[in-house]
């Protein structure tokens, strides 16, 4: 029995780590590092130094050994606050906290030993320097305080890129257009004069950049997200694919302790204050009889967006105790948005002939029928170097080509046409008015973090070499 659960626990750690190396290696690096020399009272180098670096959070460590010149690096580190110990025979171990690494940060925090025995330990209380000498890069960290608490409603994290110098905005200022699943508005920025799209958008290094013009690919909720860094120009070397802005949001990881928080954003459009023209064209229609007493003064509407985020260790009853070891971070909400239509209700939908194959009605009436003619798939040859196909006759789907499922399904999804007087264009576009379609919108969210065991992250075990000339 014990020789079966030590098989079974081998087995799902195997499975983990080949599923976290899989997500890894198409990631770019969005965790930190921090570097720096061990020095004595003098500034000389002390080589060898045993440096180990603690997450605060989580309690693991990674222990490197400085080199001969005294340098030191530890690399993919997640953000949060870190504390440094340097030992070295000879002098006082030194212990410095307070250190805060955020996204992508490459920290140098240098180290200056002072003579004594190793047992006696030396503690400095101190931030990270507020000038990062490591990197030419420039832009601005956003951390939970800072999307708690400022006004930006939304939960859109990426909207904090207006807070970086040099980002400006140039889409809509209406609150349906900076929503989280707004993935367009999004990247309605322009860094420095280079225009719109021209942006990258990363989720825990991995790029959600889209294809068309730029967009977010996905935007998580705010609530699971624990930093955004907007780096513009010039950026560092290990940056690529976009001439603008790099936005880079980290989710929220988990600790040692199980923590976690709920909340609930409701926005009553009635609530709001009535726009001023539009007050004063309520009371025109009232006063002219165009508006019936006791409509609303504005259309009703509202926004509601329930969620929860919790992590901490990892734990598995009698396999995985991820405590010091594994943690998760998991995050859901919901956001429903009823509204009413924000232009006319206009839309196209097929005619009943066009149904049933035909599109006859087409040819008759329009100002360039052959831009209508329906080919036959199946009709295709080669000539002269290009394709051509045969017309249907009459512009009519036989039958035996409206045989397949799919056909009867979206005709049931299709209202008919009521063709609205004075709306309804030439080759029949525009014939269905729907005055009761309200823009609406339902968005779930689901953002799952795992951090995997330090034995299975390759973290620094070398040191870089001196070179010799």
């Amino acid at each position: 029995m014990h020789r079966s659960h030590r098989a079974l626990n081998r087995v799902v750690l195997c499975c983990i780590a080949l599923l976290l190396a899989g997500m890894n290696s198409f990631a770019q690096e969005s965790r930190g590092s921090i570097t720096g020399k061990v020095i004595d009272p003098l500034n000389a180098v002390v080589p060898a130094a045993k440096v180990t670096v603690t997450n605060v959070g989580t309690n693991v460590s990674n222990t490197v050994t400085a080199n001969s010149t005294g340098y030191w690096e530890v690399n993919f580190l997640i953000p949060g606050e870190y504390s440094v110990t340097a030992e070295s025979a000879g002098f006082k171990t030194l212990k410095r906290t307070g250190i805060t690494l955020n996204t992508g940060d490459r920290l140098a925090v240098d180290l200056k030993l002072e003579i004594g025995e190793s047992s006696v330990a030396i503690n400095v209380t101190a931030d990270a320097p507020l000038l990062n000498t490591t990197t030419a890069a420039t832009g601005r960290v956003l951390n939970t305080q800072d999307m708690a608490q400022l006004p930006y409603t939304n939960m859109n994290p990426f909207a904090l890129q207006a807070m970086a110098a040099g980002m400006i905005f140039t889409g809509s200022l209406q609150p349906d257009n900076n929503r989280a699943l707004d993935h367009a508005a999004t990247a309605n920025y322009d860094s420095g004069g280079l225009g719109v799209g021209t942006n990258e958008f990363l989720l825990d290094g991995n790029p959600v950049t889209g294809t068309n013009g730029g967009r977010a690919g996905y935007v998580p909720s705010s609530e699971a997200v624990d930093e955004v860094r907007i780096e513009t120009s010039p950026f560092d070397a290990s940056m690529g694919h976009a001439i603008g802005s790099y936005i880079s949001a980290t989710t929220k990881s988990g600790s040692n302790e199980l923590h976690g928080a709920g909340f609930w954003q409701f926005q009553q459009f009635r609530w709001n204050a009535t726009p001023h023209y539009t007050r004063l064209a309520y009371e025109s229609g009232l006063a002219n009889g165009t508006v019936a007493p006791g409509t609303p003064e504005q259309a009703s509407g509202r926004v509601s967006t329930p969620g929860f985020g919790v992590g901490g260790p990892v734990y598995i009853p009698k396999v995985l105790n991820g405590k010091n070891r594994f943690f998760f971070y998991v995050s859901y909400s919901h956001l429903t948005s009823l509204a009413p239509p924000v232009a006319t209700p206009i839309y196209s939908v097929p005619t009943a002939a066009e149904r049933n194959g035909d599109f006859s009605a087409l040819l008759v009436g329009t100002t360039n029928p052959s831009q209508y003619i329906v080919y036959d798939p199946r009709s295709g040859v080669l000539v002269s170097s290009h394709v051509t196909r045969t017309p249907f006759p009459g512009n009519i789907i036989p039958a035996s080509m409206l045989t397949n499922p799919i056909t009867k399904f979206y005709n049931q999804l299709y209202p008919l046409p009521n063709n609205p007087a004075g709306l309804v264009q030439p080759d029949g576009t525009q014939n269905f008015y729907d005055g009761s379609q309200g823009n609406n919108d339902w968005f779930p969210d689901f953002v799952n973090r795992y951090d995997p065991p330090r034995v299975l992250v390759p973290v620094a075990k070398s040191v870089v070499p001196s070179l010799t000339m």
